[in-house]
């Protein structure tokens, strides 16, 4: 069930019972977005996606250009690119290693 309909559903805090359940949800359905990026980088062309999207957030340089919008709009990008990286070290702790390796032959 997605998060967005369970928020919807009625839901009683003090009864122990639904919070186990809810926790339980949330505990598979996190294991499941992990294991699904685990899935998209065991393959060098998931690794090569994954680290063109780094590269095009900007998470490798500095977002300042002196103008408040364009380092607003560069800021946003690159915190998108950190949860990438967070959420690939959760998966794979040495994957970003194995494409920074990976990247360099590419070259």
């Amino acid at each position: 069930m997605s998060a967005a309909r369970r928020k919807h559903e009625p839901f009683d805090a003090s009864d122990p019972g639904q919070v186990s359940a809810r926790v339980n949800a949330d505990k598979r359905r996190r294991e499941r977005e992990v294991d699904d990026l685990r899935a998209v980088v065991a393959t060098p062309e998931g690794r090569r996606v994954m680290w063109r999207m780094l590269e095009h957030c900007g998470v490798f340089r500095s977002t300042f250009t002196g103008h408040g919008a364009r380092d607003a709009f560069n800021e946003g990008a690159r915190n998108v690119g950190l949860f990438v990286m967070g959420e690939l070290a959760e998966a794979e702790p040495e994957v970003i290693t194995t494409m920074l390796k990976e990247s360099k032959k590419d070259v």
